[in-house]
């Protein structure tokens, strides 16, 4: 039942930016026909977000327009608070 999935899948080091990431179209589930077009470029779209880095699990990571860390991190380890319960950081 999946039609797509997509993701980031390399950081740069400095700000935790992605660099690099993926988009997966699973061809049988893309209707050709023109009817679904808007339905497929809204998946597309969405997958793209997910590819740029706009994910849930890159939301402890975002910062303000000056550069500073919108959630607070560890002064050790230079980063947010890890849930694992959910394995993701845990944003403020």
């Amino acid at each position: 039942n999946t039609v797509a999935f997509a993701s980031y899948c390399q950081l740069e080091s400095k700000h935790n930016r992605p660099v690099a990431g993926y988009v997966n179209i699973c061809p049988q589930s893309v209707s050709s026909k023109q009817s679904d077009i808007h339905s497929a470029l809204a998946t597309l779209k969405h997958e793209i977000l997910h590819a740029l880095g706009f994910s849930a699990g890159l939301y402890a990571f975002f910062l303000d327009d000056a550069g500073a860390p919108l959630t607070p991190r560890d002064a050790k380890s230079g980063k947010p608070p890890f849930n694992h319960q959910t394995n993701m950081y845990e944003p403020s």
